[in-house]
Parts: structure tokens; sequence; C-alpha cells
């Protein structure tokens, strides 16, 4: 942020009264980790050895990556950055193994979407219950959409290319809603909490 702060154009573009951030899973994460939420290294070093915690075991496995290895002070260190207003986790990843006494600590408005659907298909992806620790987070679930319903639009071609690597899934639409209907839910949601603080 610093750097595109002081970076032009965005120099003066930047109202720095008013910095929000939006992401999706990891990038949710990332938000939460500048409201100041921190891991807690014991949770996220055992994250790969129970299931429903850390979506990435199989590509860290297969590229050879110790989590028991992580720097401890790497992952409790704080990135919080007090120019965030409020934030929007759309789904954070990992958040199971966050330390709950910095998410109690978090100062900022948050709002966490759950965009899972009833399926509430990879739990990995599971808001925690820890969450709630936060002392000014709202949590919207939406009913008729799926984990990939952020994604952007599938073309026909696209969809075959997809099923054709084993990932059609990517695809999936809950039936109820199209793409473009859970993209403007999912804006609007974002608008409407940025428009409040």
């Amino acid at each position: 942020m610093t750097h595109l702060i002081d970076t032009a154009p965005f120099k003066q573009a930047i109202d720095t009264d008013h910095v929000y951030g939006v992401g999706f899973f990891l990038g949710g994460t990332s938000m939460l980790s500048l409201a100041g939420a921190r891991f807690e290294p014991a949770l996220y070093k055992q994250s790969c050895a129970q299931e429903g915690v850390n979506i990435d075991c199989q590509w860290l496995q297969k590229n050879k990556v110790d989590l028991s290895k992580v720097s401890e002070p790497m992952l409790s260190r704080t990135n919080q950055d007090d120019r965030v207003k409020a934030i929007v986790a759309i789904n954070p990843e990992l958040t199971k193994t966050l330390d709950t006494q910095s998410l109690d600590d978090i100062k900022v408005p948050v709002k966490v979407m759950d965009i899972r659907g009833r399926q509430a298909a990879l739990p990995e992806l599971e808001v925690a219950e820890s969450l709630a620790a936060i002392p000014n987070m709202t949590l919207m679930k939406t009913p008729h959409t799926t984990i990939f319903s952020a994604f952007s639009r599938c073309t026909a071609k696209g969809a075959q290319i997809l099923a054709l690597e084993g990932e059609g899934h990517l695809c999936q639409t809950s039936g109820q809603q199209s793409r473009e209907e859970v993209h403007r839910l999912i804006i609007e949601a974002i608008t409407q909490f940025v428009g409040k603080h």
C-alpha cells in the first residue's frame, strides 16, 4: 500500500482516509492479517495433520514444503495496517489456525462472507467459529451459491477445457443463481458495507 500511495498516478488518486480491503480465499486471510489477525504457529504447522483446515496440503506435499519448518516469528508477526478502515473477507482460508486473541483485538469493522451455499463444500473454506471473537464482525451467508460462484463466468469452450483437465467443477453453479447474479450480490454486499464505513 505504501508503494501504491507513493507511486504516480495513484498518489493523487488515493484517498488515504478511506482505505478498504476486500479479499477472496487466501486474499481474505490477507485482509484479516491487515486488520490485525495473526496465525497461531502451532495450529498452522499442524494444519495438514487434520482434514478440513488447509486447502493447500496436496500442493504443499507435492512441492515438498514442510510446514513444521516454517518460521514461528514470521507466522506470529503482525501485519496490521492502521490505514485500512474496514475489510471484507470472502471465505478466508486458514481461519482455524488464527490466534483468537489477535481476532479479539481487531478494531476495524469486518464483514465475512460465506458463499459455500447449502452444500457447504470444501470444509477448508468454512468460516471458523473463532472469527466470532472479532468485536465488530458481520457474517453473511448466501444459500444459493457455491464456492466457485465468485469465479469468472464460464464460456462453453472454457467449461470443455476444464472438464478435460478434470476441473469441471470450477464451472459449477447452484442452479438457482447465475454467476452474474452472484457477482452482483457480492458487489452490492461489499459496496453497502464499505459505504457505511
